[in-house]
């Protein structure tokens, strides 16, 4: 049986699994509208512009805001890779079908990618707590399937920072 701190590591790791995988399914949505509108998959100014303005968003220890800088640029190239692959293998949708990238698709994807910010605290507060970095491996390793449908190389991307085991260790 596990204990209560190992199970709330699963819960957490399960969340946490699953709003990265809510968020990637937008990108070929967002991968159609930029084709169609003419704009670069790839906006280093946004990506640095929204990696500040998470994590300066948290009064937190410097290794835990190191581990969300890391962890973001991650979902960023899943992202990226995610949205190239779709817009060399698949058709464009009807232009009537499309949501707008402004509009529509960007609020949305913000608030799921804010709502892995307290995931991810709590998350990495529970392996500390744990002090385990096997089980957290071992857990991660059980419930990554969550993201299989969007291919290994997108997978292995999106959770290398997670299955790094520095991010759960005590701060400074």
């Amino acid at each position: 049986m596990q204990d209560t701190s190992s199970e709330n590591t699963d819960v957490l790791l399960c969340e946490i699994l699953k709003l990265m995988k809510k968020r990637l399914k937008f990108m070929p949505l967002v991968a159609e509208w930029k084709l169609r509108n003419h704009k670069s998959l790839y906006d280093p100014t946004r990506e640095k512009f929204l990696t500040e303005q998470l994590t300066n968003e948290l009064s937190t220890e410097q290794q835990a805001l190191v581990f969300l800088r890391g962890f973001f640029s991650c979902q960023f190239q899943a992202a990226k890779l995610l949205q190239k692959q779709y817009s060399f293998s698949r058709p464009l949708k009807e232009e009537a079908s499309l949501p707008d990238l402004e509009r529509e698709l960007r609020p949305r994807i913000a608030e799921t990618t804010k709502a892995m910010l307290p995931v991810l605290q709590s998350l990495r507060r529970s392996a500390i707590h744990a002090a385990n970095s096997g089980f957290v491996m071992a857990s991660l390793i059980r419930l990554e399937y969550h993201l299989d449908e969007f291919g290994p190389e997108v997978k292995n991307i999106a959770l290398q920072q997670l299955r790094s085991d520095h991010w759960y260790q005590a701060g400074d």
